[in-house]
């Protein structure tokens, strides 16, 4: 028990980093599923999202900003993560929170969009997050969580 104590001492300044990066591999992974009652008819990434790989071009740019702006603030806040200034680490906080936000902001602009259409299958075509959407959700607020906590023992 001392060591890991010992570790998570020596170490824990790149837990936040970490935590980002994964945030960002997160992103790679399956993020969102399109179904059709319980038959899967597609999964994108959140990358495929922001590239505008889908066949409906409309629905998919809406969601492609808000994407973007978590992915430049989790590679900001990853970046700025590693430094010790403390401007650096504030900004880690604020650009963790920014990305956290937009994750959030994410499925709720999904949610608005999806039930505001109006098509023949409704009730029945459905939205799915999938693993990568909650583990980078999850990431990114521990992340912050342990840049705050970092930040409040250091004063």
């Amino acid at each position: 028990m001392e060591l890991l104590k010992e570790l998570w001492m020596k170490y824990r300044r790149l837990a936040s980093p970490v935590l980002f990066a994964f945030v960002l591999i997160c992103f790679a992974m399956p993020f969102i599923g399109v179904q059709c009652g319980e038959m899967t008819l597609s999964k994108y990434s959140a990358y495929d999202v922001m590239a505008g790989s889908d066949d409906n071009e409309q629905c998919v740019g809406d969601f492609q900003i808000i994407l973007y702006v978590a992915l430049a603030s989790t590679i900001i806040a990853c970046l700025s993560a590693l430094v010790l200034k403390r401007g650096a680490r504030l900004l880690s906080v604020i650009t963790g929170c920014i990305a956290f936000s937009m994750i959030v902001l994410f499925r709720i602009w999904m949610s608005k969009v999806i039930s505001d259409m109006d098509f023949e299958y409704e009730g029945v075509v459905s939205v799915k997050y999938l693993v990568g959407y909650w583990l980078s959700l999850i990431a990114a607020l521990s992340a912050v969580v342990l840049k705050v906590m970092e930040l409040s023992n250091r004063r």
